[in-house]
């Protein structure tokens, strides 16, 4: 029982208790978003992104230099499988959004990442055709395309692709 004008022990620590839980919570909401692949993205480093694969894939087309479709491989991989903070051209693609001051226009990444994984199966069989002496004309031909698609037009095909199975699954 409390008298007037003393502290209620009781109380207070009930308070600071339940302080304690709510920033407990917090904290691991906040890891817990962090460490989740974000669901956006913007619009103009996705676009500057595919055209360093325009330059890299047209490069490789040019020279028949083996290891640009190696690191293409590699680029994809990370941005199709949820590491798109580590990939290089991603970084060097938010660099020079930021430099140039572009605008940002949130995108939803989930279709995004599906295209990043069709880029990835492209990439790996230009490795192997190349490795097994097989033309990859064709395939660097496609990736060009796509990738001028999106970073000229902001087409992407494999968002296209994406969203109509996401309609015909939902039925």
């Amino acid at each position: 029982m409390a008298v007037a004008g003393c502290i209620n022990f009781d109380i207070i620590s009930q308070q600071r208790y339940t302080n304690l839980l709510v920033y407990q919570i917090s904290r691991e909401i906040n890891l817990y978003l962090r460490c989740m692949p974000s669901i956006t993205s913007n619009e103009s480093r996705i676009r500057l992104t595919a055209f360093f694969v325009l330059l890299l894939i047209i490069a490789y087309m040019i020279t028949g230099i083996g290891l640009i479709p190696v690191f293409l491989l590699l680029d994809f991989t990370l941005r199709g499988f949820g590491l798109g903070a580590y990939s290089p051209l991603a970084y060097i693609s938010g660099l020079l959004v930021a430099a140039l001051k572009l605008p940002l226009k949130p995108i939803y990444m989930p279709p995004k990442r599906f295209a990043a994984r069709i880029g990835f199966l492209f990439c790996l069989a230009i490795v192997v055709a190349h490795y097994t002496h097989l033309s990859t004309i064709i395939l660097s031909a496609i990736i060009a395309l796509f990738a001028a698609l999106e970073s000229i037009v902001g087409f992407c095909a494999g968002c296209y692709v994406y969203n109509a199975y996401a309609r015909l699954r939902s039925r």
